[in-house]
């Protein structure tokens, strides 16, 4: 299938699945959950129950949650396991990185408040310990000379992975503010583990701890009208620190090439703006992000914000186990039209300042994502 027919695509499914997740269909007196968590192209389905009554005050949460996705990765190392830089030959800077990536996943969470947020009426602090299982299959294009099947990685052509996961969750972001203008901060912390005798070595091949540290803070800077329904001009900013560091006997490609926790993410390539997706995937990861974002004049509706931002980003990654590490910053700036309060539209264009990509740009005119960066 051709890429136009691909984007026409995820941007339907992601933009059904974000306006049905904009549509609450969780109850605060209602003990059933059921949301849906937009993918690439694909989703996933959480159901569970609430408020099951082990302590006063406070919520215990159990969710299931079922999803697939179709998604492109990178992988940017020689057949030695060497950085690629884009100068091998035999191999195309622009398509040989590049893969397509089937996947899917389960997950099943029990949730333990200990403390209660009495304005947004959640659990504030809040215990949680569950198990995932992720299946993925890589696609191998036998037109295009692709490094990942040029690997001897036994997790290049697929994998199941399954793992267990403890940690605590600090929530307190407003995201009900008028104007879709979030307030507050959360944090996580976390640990994974995904031993070989969990079924690790069937497909592919896994056997790894992973600690993760994410935090996020949202400060409002103006909103010159905030009595008005409709949004006028106002302006926040925000604030993504993270830390992914994970060790083990062997270490997957899907850890090395994403921050964890309870909602995984790719990384560096993606977390800094303008590297390509999954580069410098190691197993030593901390990553920054600044942004202001501008909400403009609302279009006909009051959940319908369009806005611009300007961000900086920087990391810092280390293999640990031989020489390579260093650090990544790009900035740019953007558009965006935020819908619902839970689902954006993002054009980016980025120049990275002290790295480039594999084919040796640093100003990258336009990037594209369905949510906000973090």
């Amino acid at each position: 299938m051709k890429k136009q027919y691909f984007f026409l695509i995820m941007l339907w499914l992601t933009a059904i699945a974000g306006t049905l997740h904009a549509q609450d269909t969780t109850c605060n007196e209602s003990p059933i959950i059921f949301d849906i968590e937009p993918d690439w192209i694909g989703a996933t389905l959480i159901f569970g129950f609430k408020d099951l009554g082990f302590f006063p005050e406070v919520d215990t949460i159990f969710t299931v949650g079922l999803g697939g996705s179709y998604d492109w990765f990178g992988y940017y190392r020689t057949p030695a396991d060497e950085p690629y830089s884009g100068s091998l030959a035999g191999f195309d800077p622009e398509t040989s990185p590049v893969y397509s990536r089937a996947g899917f996943k389960l997950s099943c969470t029990l949730a333990q408040g200990l403390l209660w947020n009495s304005k947004e009426m959640h659990n504030l602090l809040e215990l949680f310990a569950g198990y995932k299982s992720s299946y993925y299959y890589n696609f191998n294009d036998e037109n295009i000379n692709q490094l990942i099947f040029a690997s001897t990685l036994p997790d290049r052509e697929q994998q199941l992975q399954n793992s267990i996961m403890v940690g605590l969750e600090w929530k307190d972001i407003d995201q009900n503010k008028p104007h879709q203008l979030p307030a507050g901060m959360q944090a996580e912390i976390s640990l994974e583990y995904g031993p070989e005798w969990l079924l690790n070595s069937t497909i592919g091949r896994a056997e790894y701890l992973r600690f993760n540290f994410s935090t996020r803070a949202f400060l409002l800077l103006f909103d010159i009208a905030p009595d008005s329904y409709f949004n006028i001009l106002s302006s926040y900013l925000g604030i993504f620190l993270a830390l992914d560091y994970a060790w083990g006997e062997y270490i997957p490609l899907s850890i090395r090439e994403s921050m964890g926790g309870r909602n995984p993410r790719k990384a560096i390539g993606y977390a800094v703006r303008g590297i390509e997706d999954c580069r410098f995937d190691t197993p030593l990861k901390i990553v920054g992000n600044i942004e202001i974002r501008t909400n403009l004049p609302a279009i006909g509706a009051p959940d319908i914000i369009p806005g611009i931002t300007i961000f900086l980003d920087g990391a810092y990654y280390d293999y640990i186990d031989y020489n390579e590490s260093g650090f990544i910053f790009s900035t740019g700036a953007g558009v965006y039209l935020s819908l619902f309060n839970s689902f954006a539209l993002n054009f980016y264009t980025a120049f990275l300042l002290n790295e480039t990509r594999a084919n040796g740009d640093s100003w990258i005119p336009l990037l594209f994502a369905f949510i906000f960066h973090f």
